[in-house]
């Protein structure tokens, strides 16, 4: 359906399929869900198809969705700039007799993705993963060109538990145009 609530359920429904292109494994499942503009999606598409042609797979489901939800920067009309929350889950890419090539580590990140309603069906146009390094948790929220953040302070002395939230002066967004989530390791 052409609605936010639409939106959010395509990407869910996209992350299933590419879920399914990995774990059949299975080509031509992630093309028909995308733009021909979008390199990421070509990336997965050809990482599904080098898995038939080597008769590889992954034993289980690559991702988990977590969150997925509109960003209040969204664009009008037929885009949507969506917020994925995923978890890539820990699983085993195995060859046809079901014996080990690689091991997936467990790890939690967003993908930015920008979607298009074309002949009225939504497609990913573009697919950005946010690098949030070693923080251990991260809340952002860009307004207006500005990067509105604090820092949380925890600590245990012998007295009982002391909390502490330091607000830090707005600063122009010069490195990033993407919003990023709240993400706990």
């Amino acid at each position: 359906a052409n609605t936010p609530q639409g939106a959010i359920a395509f990407v869910k429904h996209f992350f299933a399929t590419l879920n399914r292109a990995y774990t059949t494994p299975a080509a031509g499942l992630i093309s028909p869900l995308s733009t021909d503009g979008c390199e990421s999606c070509a990336g997965f598409e050809e990482r599904a198809t080098s898995y038939v042609a080597d008769g590889r797979r992954y034993d289980r489901p690559a991702l988990n969705v977590v969150e997925v939800s509109l960003t209040p920067e969204t664009p009008p009309a037929d885009a949507q700039i969506i917020d994925a929350v995923l978890e890539q889950l820990p699983a085993r890419i195995v060859d046809t007799t079901g014996h080990l090539v690689k091991e997936i580590t467990a790890e939690k990140g967003v993908m930015i993705l920008r979607i298009l309603r074309v002949k009225d069906v939504w497609l990913v146009d573009s697919v950005k993963v946010l690098d949030l390094g070693s923080a251990a948790a991260v809340w952002v929220r860009p307004s207006a060109g500005t990067v509105r953040a604090g820092v949380a302070i925890e600590a245990a002395p012998t007295e009982g538990p002391l909390f502490g939230l330091l607000p830090l002066v707005p600063i122009p967004v010069t490195t990033t145009d993407v919003p990023v989530r709240e993400i706990r390791r």
